[in-house]
Parts: structure tokens; C-alpha cells; sequence
């Protein structure tokens, strides 16, 4: 007998289900016919970037391929000593791309910048693993080493702009530094317009993506996810949560790159040191 209709339980497809479509090596190569196109504009244009795309897109290849592999492998023995040491590579790594950007001494500048990028991803990062996500092991390869990983590349490029704006803004207007001593500042008082407009240039990219995120653009971790078939509520969870992490770690990391260079660019006295 035929279960009454009342009592029947109807299941709806989930449209989040879906396994996430295969790039298949077809899709491969259509993917590195889209370099094409910017090649055929530097030659219509004569920009000379040739060597500089190709040598870019190469690396960004060979750099992800080998990434994938060691991925896979941090994730398969998930071991926290490891992913904390991979951590402070990709520290390092980022201490090295920052300072050679704005053409700054290694042997002066790597301290502050390597110690100010480490305290500040790494307490966002475990902040957002354990306190947001909720996972039992904070240092877990596939949440700690890709979170750390999106949270340091944009640590890295505001301080390459903190940087920059600090160290060439000292060095242009040196005499109005040296007036606010000879008015009796301390140091760090007569510093303080250019640690405020150093900081203040190298948050401007992220606040402006921060007002327009949504509206003008869907951004990448929450694209990836909703692609993954994850449903976009909690996609749009997780994308605010980890821009609120990198935010707050690029905002720590600037402000602490700045402070711990002080000494590097004046004596006890005040004086400048040459700041290239």
C-alpha cells in the first residue's frame, strides 16, 4: 500500500552539492593562451615587458606546482613543529621580497621587518583558528600554513609601502625633521608626521577594497569556495572573517615595522643615519 502523501518526506537537491568543475589539461592550455593577450599589447604598445610577463607568469607556474606538492605533504603529516618552521620561511622569504622592493639594507632592516610581520600573522592567524573557526589544533597544515600564507602577502605589501613612504618622506624633508628637534620635540615627536603618513599610505589599498568589497567585486577566498559548491552565506563568513584578520595583521605589522626601524634611522641623539 502507497505511503499517504502527508507522511511522505520529500528531499530538494542541494545546489551547494556539486563537485567543483575539473581543469582538465584542455583547460590548461586555454588558461596559458590567455597570456596572449598581454603579450600581443606590449608589442602593439612597445611597452617592453615582454621578458618581465613571461619571466612572471613562468615563476608563478613553477612557485605554485611546487607549492601544491609541499602542500600536500605538510597536510599529510601535519606535524605543528614543520608548519611553524615552513612558517617562518615564508617569513623570511617575505622580510627578503619587502626590503629589496624599496632597495633597503638587508643586514639593517631584515630584524624589525621579519619580527614584525612573524608576531603580527602569527597571533592573527591563531586568533582566527581558534577563536573564529573553532579548530582543535591551531597549527594544522590545512588551516594554519594557507591562512598564514593569504595574511602574509598582504602584510608584505603594506610594508613595502610603509617603507617606502617612511624612509624616502624622512629623507626628502630632513630639514623639517631636524626643525621639530631644534623646537625641543623628542625623537619620536618630531617623527611622528612621518610614521602617521607612512601608515596611513600603506592602509589606504586595504581600506578602500574593504568599502567596495561586495559591491564592485566578489573576492577571490569567496569565489573559490562558493566554485567548491559551499553555500554562499557561509562563504561570506569566512571571506569577512579572514579580511578582518588581514587587516588587523597588516595594521600591526606596519605600525610595528615602523617603530622597530626608529633606531635603524636615528642615533640616540637624533641625529640621521643615511637611511640607503
Amino acid at each position: 500500500m502507497d505511503e499517504p502523501l502527508y507522511r511522505r518526506t520529500v528531499t530538494l537537491p542541494n545546489p551547494y552539492s556539486g563537485m567543483t568543475p575539473e581543469i582538465t589539461w584542455s583547460g590548461v592550455l586555454m588558461m596559458l593562451l590567455l597570456v596572449l593577450v598581454p603579450m600581443a599589447l606590449d608589442r602593439l604598445l612597445r611597452l617592453n615587458l615582454l621578458r618581465d610577463i613571461l619571466v612572471s607568469v613562468g615563476r608563478m607556474l613553477l612557485q605554485l606546482a611546487l607549492m601544491a606538492l609541499f602542500l600536500e605533504l605538510l597536510i599529510k603529516w601535519d606535524a605543528p613543529w614543520l608548519n611553524v618552521l615552513w612558517f617562518g620561511v615564508m617569513v623570511l622569504a617575505a622580510s627578503h621580497s619587502a626590503l629589496t622592493r624599496n632597495q633597503l639594507p638587508l643586514h639593517r632592516f631584515w630584524k624589525p621587518v621579519f619580527l614584525a610581520m612573524a608576531i603580527s600573522v602569527l597571533l592573527a592567524v591563531v586568533y582566527f583558528n581558534v577563536l573564529i573557526i573553532n579548530i582543535k589544533s591551531p597549527f594544522s597544515a590545512r588551516f594554519f600554513v594557507v591562512a598564514a600564507g593569504m595574511v602574509l602577502g598582504n602584510a608584505m605589501k603594506g610594508i613595502i609601502i610603509v617603507l617606502d613612504k617612511f624612509i624616502t618622506g624622512l629623507a626628502r624633508d630632513r630639514n623639517v625633521y631636524y626643525y621639530r628637534l631644534s623646537l625641543g620635540a623628542t625623537r619620536y615627536e618630531a617623527l611622528y608626521p612621518w610614521i602617521r603618513q607612512s601608515i596611513r599610505a600603506s592602509l589606504q589599498p586595504i581600506i578602500a577594497t574593504m568599502a567596495t568589497m561586495g559591491l564592485v567585486s566578489i573576492p577571490g577566498m569567496m569565489t573559490g569556495q562558493v566554485l567548491a559548491g559551499t553555500n554562499p552565506f557561509l562563504a561570506v563568513r569566512y571571506q569577512a572573517a579572514i579580511v578582518l584578520v588581514i587587516f588587523v595583521a597588516m595594521i600591526s605589522a606596519v605600525t610595528l615595522t615602523v617603530l622597530f626601524s626608529i633606531r635603524l634611522v636615528t642615533t640616540d641623539t637624533g641625529t640621521l643615519r643615511p637611511l640607503t
